[in-house]
């Protein structure tokens, strides 16, 4: 059987990867019972109740220190919020960008609506490789704007405007010390996903432009400003804050969904002998913002979680479909740039192969005439034995015959000989062969 854990916990205290860091210190490596992650022994430091006089007086001394303190923070950062302001001023006119309305936009109900589709790792990094530059962040807001896209023109409710979605940064320090930090520790950045837009591969190359520029612009001093300035904020302050922000219907002017992706442990974990299969994450839902995405990984798989209420997302199984035919889609383009590069290897040869392919073509016409070379040598060597055979064998004949029929015998060989061998033998046998006929008759006067 399988059975699942529900934790809840206030986005105050963690944010996506402290509570992945929190599953982890409760999860074994094997089904044995090994800790994933050694555990220390605490140190209990029992100390005494503090009196309603002590914590009156703490926390008046803290209201009264968190200005100076926040001060303190504007006062260190004052020429990167100097720099900032004047980037700021100066990209306003190319950086203002529309939130337009959307079903998502409106008051919510307590109605939730829930589902995850859960989507291999590899194929997200097999995307990643179609353009350069891509993050995997990228790819989860492809997804989710082609997702979006399909479904906002099922219902005939796309907008010509792209939409704009509210995504997290991480804002712990990079390094071995930064995944230590405990808490709630990030910023966000507002990106336009591109749903306008119909090409799944501009939309990609698109929203890597959006979110690259929209990172330099805001996550370098805000990030950091921001996370030492909300420490130093009384909790009651913060509260107070927020219910105005949310009241205020700002979130709607702000951006149409929220999508956080949260990359886990990459290895399977286990809980009480059993093995952990699938991990899912829901966060809070506010007036004006009625759709989350949350992308958690674990073991290599990515879970894309929905979630959303009952009025504004009541076909969710449709929204999860229009995901997947989105992942489709985007994996097709794998296929394309494959079949690019190939065509384009077999269109241009390598240098290896253009030197191999020279090398061989002279090698054969090397061979042809080196085969030439000794067919001509063997014919000139055959036509010079058979002519000096000719010349050497007549005079022999020639001496040793006698009478009438060794005259005529001589002439007819040596003309047989003569159209064997070539035209300037053939001079040559006749020159020398003259002189013998004339000795011919004398040798028959001798005789009678």
């Amino acid at each position: 059987g399988c059975y699942a854990i529900a934790t809840k916990i206030h986005h105050a205290a963690v944010d996506g990867t402290s509570l992945m860091k929190f599953f982890a210190t409760i999860a074994d490596s094997d089904n044995m019972g090994t800790p994933l992650i050694p555990l220390e022994r605490p140190v209990i430091a029992s100390g005494g109740v503090p009196a309603m006089s002590d914590i009156v007086r703490r926390a008046l001394q803290n209201n009264l220190k968190s200005p100076v303190r926040i001060a303190e923070t504007v006062m260190r950062a004052a020429p990167g919020l100097v720099q900032a302001a004047q980037e700021s001023v100066s990209r306003r006119d190319a950086d203002k960008q529309t939130v337009p309305p959307t079903r998502f936009n409106v008051d919510l109900s307590p109605h939730k609506m829930f589902d995850a589709r859960i989507v291999p790792l590899d194929t997200l990094k097999a995307i990643r490789k179609v353009q350069p530059g891509v993050t995997i962040n990228d790819v989860v807001l492809a997804i989710c704007a082609g997702g979006l896209r399909r479904y906002l023109q099922h219902h005939n409710e796309l907008p010509d405007e792209p939409l704009v979605a509210w995504v997290p940064i991480n804002a712990r320090p990079q390094g071995a010390d930064g995944g230590d930090v405990p808490g709630n520790n990030i910023t966000a950045m507002t990106a336009q996903i591109h749903t306008d837009e119909p090409d799944p591969l501009v939309r990609l190359q698109k929203i890597n432009k959006a979110t690259r520029a929209s990172k330099e612009a805001r996550s370098g001093v805000s990030a950091r400003l921001m996370t030492d300035v909300t420490r130093h904020v009384p909790a009651a302050t913060q509260v107070l804050a927020s219910r105005l922000l949310i009241r205020s219907g700002a979130a709607a002017r702000m951006c149409n969904l929220f999508i956080s992706n949260v990359p886990g442990p990459q290895m399977p974990m286990y809980m009480n002998g059993a093995r952990i299969v699938r991990s899912c994450g829901l966060a809070p839902l506010a007036d004006g913002m009625g759709l989350f995405i949350g992308t958690p990984s674990y073991d290599g798989q990515m879970s894309f979680n929905v979630i959303s209420t009952r009025e504004l997302l009541p076909d969710i199984d449709f929204f999860m479909q229009c995901l997947e035919e989105s992942v489709d889609e985007l994996y097709a383009l794998t296929t394309v740039e494959k079949n690019k590069r190939s065509s384009r290897s077999k269109a241009k040869p390598t240098r290896k192969a253009k030197a191999g392919s020279a090398a061989k073509a002279t090698a054969k016409t090397k061979a042809k005439g080196a085969a030439k070379g000794k067919a001509k040598a063997k014919a000139g060597t055959a036509a010079k034995s058979k002519s000096k055979t000719a010349v050497r064998k007549a005079p022999a004949r020639k001496a040793s015959a006698t009478g009438k029929s060794a005259a005529r015998k001589a002439p007819a060989k040596k003309a047989a000989v003569a159209g064997k061998a070539a035209p300037k033998r053939k001079v040559a046998s006749k020159r020398a062969a003259a002189p013998k006929r004339k000795a011919a008759p004398k040798a028959k006067a001798r005789g009678k």
